[in-house]
């Protein structure tokens, strides 16, 4: 209801959205609600013909437990058309180094939410980890850099040329 009460604190609803020529579809991150417990998803909106409304939408990735803060953040295509999701830590800073979690991690797929063959970890979405708050993300043009903001608790907010498979 977007002239309802919007209840809650901190970065909830619409997180980060990015458009794909390729699909033609918009991608979106967002933060949703089960019984109080919070939960970070990416929908794709199918575009119509005429690129101005929404024939479909489907649900690309979903079922991280994230947190009121330190969520699902940017959505991305990179130059190898994979959609690149940057996911904080949720608030509890063990996650970004755990493997078997995807908080604190920034994850590759297609852009219909399978993970990619060719992954740095086989079998899973993680392309990067160790990351607190990742906020924003870019491909450096003609290049296959991805940089990120990693937000500080108060201070020490970074830009990170983020490498396959690296730990930061």
């Amino acid at each position: 209801n977007p002239t309802g009460v919007f209840a809650g604190s901190g970065e909830m609803g619409v997180t980060g959205i990015t458009y794909s020529p390729l699909d033609p579809a918009l991608f979106v991150s967002l933060v949703y609600d089960v019984a109080g417990d919070k939960f970070a998803r990416v929908i794709k909106a199918h575009l119509g013909p005429d690129r101005k409304s929404v024939a479909a939408v489907d649900t690309v990735f979903q079922g991280v437990r994230v947190n009121y803060s330190h969520q699902v953040h940017a959505v991305t295509i990179g130059p190898d058309s994979m959609l690149y999701v940057n996911i904080g830590d949720g608030l509890q800073s063990q996650t970004a180094q755990n493997l078997n979690d995807l908080r604190g991690k920034i994850l590759r797929m297609t852009r219909d939410g399978q993970i990619p063959a060719d992954n740095p970890i086989p079998g899973s979405y993680i392309y990067a980890y160790g990351f607190r708050n990742p906020f924003g993300a870019a491909f450096r043009p003609g290049t296959s850099d991805l940089y990120i903001s990693d937000n500080g608790p108060n201070v020490d907010d970074r830009i990170v040329k983020v490498a396959p498979g690296s730990n930061y």
